[in-house]
């Protein structure tokens, strides 16, 4: 039988993305940000959430957001490139990545990504069959 390849999940633990999993295949190049252009739109999340009337603090950390705030590139065999598009900085683990750092450790542990001030994903791999992307959201392919 041969051997299932990993996805690599994006669960959202802070911000907007709170709660929301996305699910990427190896190969993918993602971006994510404010556009509605982007891959994951966090303006889309925005709009579709489920809380009415939009949080003071919160829609303050959403604008420390680019448009375009961060690309992913998922290699395969747990190695991500995640380069930083933005004016405002991605931190990955807490620390500011400087233009792109390559990431080849996410099969023994996850990783925190941050844009902004506070949306914060959780990365991990995942086998397909655990890998289940939120319902209503749909990462979009160009």
């Amino acid at each position: 039988m041969a051997e299932e390849a990993l996805h690599l999940k994006l669960t959202g633990i802070a911000g907007y993305i709170q709660g929301q999993t996305f699910v990427l295949k190896p190969g993918s190049i993602t971006v994510i940000g404010r556009s509605r252009s982007c891959d994951i739109s966090l303006r889309e999340l925005r709009q579709s959430g489920d809380e009415g009337a939009v949080e003071g603090a919160k829609e303050d950390h959403y604008k420390t957001v680019s448009r375009q705030h961060v690309r992913i590139s998922f290699k395969g065999e747990g190695e991500i490139q995640i380069e930083d598009l933005s004016h405002n900085g991605s931190f990955l683990d807490g620390a500011r990545v400087q233009g792109s750092v390559t990431v080849s450790d996410l099969g023994r542990k996850s990783r925190e990504l941050r844009l902004g001030t506070n949306e914060c994903f959780k990365l991990e791999l995942a086998k397909a069959e655990k890998a289940k992307a939120s319902p209503k959201i749909v990462v979009k392919r160009k």
